[in-house]
């Protein structure tokens, strides 16, 4: 931090620059891009949140309030439409404008939500939350503006009904800082060309969104990233996989409709319908079944790949939710956790909760391929508070040990299935 050209740019913000170089590198990198993300600090947003030392009688006091502020804010106060009331207030000429103001807005937010991780005024779950709404509230009103512009260069929308359908953890609401936008066009095969043309305009709004954007990865340029397809050609494209991987609409949800009202009730019929059919193809869930191939040793760095880690619970809990077509579960896009819950399965579903907090805070705090192990003493101790534990060591013991059980108890739930 001290041999950063943004201490010497803002050395109004340097206690703030030395604690985020010092825990989270990634926010680091962040604000050496983009320096008017300290501004966050001094907003009455953050600040009326994360009050001042020494304004209670003593340390613990003043803890339990800040935290409890925040959370009140950021997961009940700050939901999805009240974050969409507050962009439509900015002043937007058209889409292309509307993609760039919603990404500093949000990239704003984002900010301080990870900045309230730092301090310890947020969980990693509760990070989460503020995180889903906030990606669904930016996406959903920058695809809203790419309509609208449609709406006054054409009149009237021409395109049948067009569905916008978040696919995997945008769906589930298990958004993290450089979470991809994993997500599907769906429309009613009428006016194809309309519909193409609409669709073609929503995914270069959505890339420009995601363009050094604190909350998403970006969009590449590979032409098969957020598909457009006629409701018709759901089951096909989207059913079973051959490849053995979790079928995609396992956790879809609609969060964007436009034209005919009635196409997000279509697609989650067309959904259900598919979704069924996967739970009857004998052969994909065989293949869900078979244990991940070369699992990494267990440990904190390597809670996605290892033996019982996220994605073998992932995997299980869509073999559970396809086993049982659903049942009881009325979430288009059911997390883990909730399947293991429904399924009785106590361990499976604190293990799917600890390596989604997990994901959280190594995600904030470093990029794609950053080894924990390697980190320095603050940022380990960063990630250990983050999960509830007063040192690296007893994360990475609690780790190792719930890694194991998972591994256990998915091998119990399918033999007895």
């Amino acid at each position: 931090a001290y041999d950063s050209p943004i201490s010497a740019a803002r050395p109004d913000a340097f206690e703030a620059i030395v604690e985020i170089f010092g825990a989270a590198p990634r926010l680091a990198k962040s604000i050496e891009r983009n320096p008017e993300l300290l501004d966050n600090l001094q907003d009455r947003e953050f600040t009326d949140l994360d009050l001042p030392k020494g304004f209670g009688p003593n340390q613990e006091y003043e803890t339990i309030a800040r935290r409890g502020l925040t959370r009140l804010y950021w997961t009940h106060e700050m939901g999805v439409r009240e974050m969409k009331d507050l962009i439509a207030e900015l002043p937007t000429a058209d889409a292309r404008e509307s993609s760039e103001i919603v990404r500093n807005w949000s990239n704003d937010k984002a900010f301080q939500v990870g900045m309230h991780v730092v301090r310890g005024n947020l969980s990693p779950e509760e990070a989460k939350t503020a995180l889903s709404n906030l990606a669904e509230a930016s996406i959903s009103t920058v695809l809203a503006a790419v309509v609208a512009d449609v709406v006054d260069k054409v009149g009237r929308l021409r395109a049948g009904g067009v569905a916008a359908i978040f696919l995997g953890d945008l769906a589930s609401q298990e958004v993290y800082p450089g979470v991809a936008i994993d997500a599907l066009f769906v429309h009613d095969g009428r006016q194809v060309g309309e519909n193409d043309r609409l669709c073609r305009r929503f995914r270069q709004a959505l890339t420009d969104l995601a363009k050094d954007n604190l909350l998403f990865s970006p969009i590449g340029p590979d032409s098969n990233s957020l598909p457009a397809l006629p409701l018709s050609e759901l089951a096909d494209h989207c059913g079973s996989p051959a490849s053995g991987e979790i079928p995609v609409l396992s956790r879809a949800r609609c969060v964007f409709e436009c034209g005919d009202s009635e196409i997000g009730r279509r697609f989650g019929e067309a959904r259900r319908q598919a979704l069924a059919e996967c739970g009857a193809n004998e052969s994909l869930i065989a293949r869900l079944r078979l244990p991940s191939e070369d699992p990494a040793e267990p440990g904190v760095s390597t809670f996605l790949h290892m033996r019982g880690g996220l994605d073998d619970v992932e995997r299980a809990a869509r073999y559970l939710q396809l086993r049982s077509n659903g049942a009881g579960l009325d979430d288009p896009a059911p997390t883990a956790a909730a399947v293991f819950g429904h399924a009785g399965s106590e361990p499976l579903a604190q293990a799917a909760a600890m390596w989604r907090d997990l994901q959280g805070i190594t995600s904030l705090i470093g990029e794609e391929g950053f080894d924990l192990a390697a980190a320095r003493p603050k940022v380990k101790s960063l990630v250990a508070n983050a999960c509830g534990h007063e040192d690296f060591d007893a994360l990475e013991s609690l780790v190792t040990q719930t890694a194991s059980r998972a591994a256990a108890e998915i091998d119990r739930l399918q033999a007895r299935a």
